[in-house]
């Protein structure tokens, strides 16, 4: 397949056809609004087992089934949970020093959880 050069949106140099008066909030939204996941610049591939996989598409459904309306925003995917999770132990201080393995590690981050 021959590629263009024209990047990922060819058509972004067309503008609004809609005078300045008419333009509402929800169109100029339409137009700038882009998937969450087109925002982030790195993809990583990460091996799981399989009761990793089942967990993640559990809680998934379960998320998605206990939600009322008003709260379906967006789409919560299984790496979104995996972001979430990232991003809630950011912050958190955790004792680095001398971890052998993924075990020891794994000790240390639920105690913090616990705590």
């Amino acid at each position: 397949m021959k590629k263009s050069g024209l990047g990922k949106d060819p058509l972004s140099w067309i503008s609004s056809t809609l005078p300045e008066k008419k333009r509402t909030k929800s169109s100029e939204r339409l137009v700038k609004k882009i998937p969450k996941f087109q925002t982030f610049e790195i993809r990583l591939t990460v091996p799981f087992s399989q009761q990793h996989l089942t967990f993640l598409d559990k809680m998934q459904r379960e998320i998605l089934k206990n939600r009322d309306k008003q709260y379906k925003k967006e789409r919560i995917t299984k790496n979104s949970i995996i972001r979430a999770c990232v991003e809630a132990f950011k912050d958190v201080e955790i004792n680095l020093k001398n971890i052998p393995d993924e075990e020891t590690l794994l000790e240390r981050l639920k105690e913090k959880v616990k705590s």
